[in-house]
């Protein structure tokens, strides 16, 4: 699979001393992604992310010349998924995000780090749920992500999610970083 994902910052106006608008700056995040994953067993699988995490600052009129307008580096995310069980209701998963070089956007002594985390989850599907609503699914999650070598927070997740004729889904669920949580519902 291929992806290409972007998330503005926004769009600020550029202005000289006196407070005159002299220009725009556009601020972006890239990461273009290409994965391959494989099924070693009928029970153990695992894959990988290689991609391209990028900057993009777009500079329209008086614009700083020392600052590269789109920095960027490589880095890879790979997993591992393991059904449990011989039915495959119970999978237990282990992820490594963003792992590698960090963003340089002027020297070496500023570049950025790349917020590389461990990632442990679990799933379940509820059996028996299709003899009370045909064509539906019910599956209980939980996962942890901890920051690996970086300043990041640790975070927590619970919740369910409920699927009918795999077209709608609902979701519920509850998420916890640094003793701050509340819940989330998604449809």
């Amino acid at each position: 699979a291929a992806g290409v994902y972007r998330y503005s910052l926004g769009t600020q106006e550029l202005t000289d001393i006196n407070g005159v608008v002299t220009g725009t700056l556009s601020i972006a995040d890239y990461a273009f992604a290409a994965s391959y994953a494989v099924g070693f067993t009928s029970r153990f699988s695992a894959g990988v992310t290689a991609k391209v995490v990028q900057y993009a600052f777009d500079c329209t009129g008086e614009c700083d010349p020392t600052v590269p307008r789109h920095p960027s580096t490589g880095a890879l995310d790979g997993g591992v998924q393991f059904d449990v069980d011989s039915a495959k209701r119970v999978h237990v998963g282990l992820a490594v995000r963003n792992l590698g070089l960090r963003l340089q956007t002027k020297d070496r002594a500023q570049a950025d780090p790349l917020p590389t985390q461990i990632a442990a989850g679990v799933g379940w599907d509820v059996p028996g749920v299709e003899r009370y609503v045909p064509e539906a699914t019910l599956r209980v999650m939980a996962d942890a992500s901890t920051p690996l070598g970086v300043r990041l927070e640790r975070m927590y997740h619970v919740g369910v999610e409920a699927v009918y004729r795999k077209t709608v889904s609902v979701r519920a669920g509850y998420a916890e970083r640094s003793g701050y949580g509340g819940p989330a519902l998604g449809f």
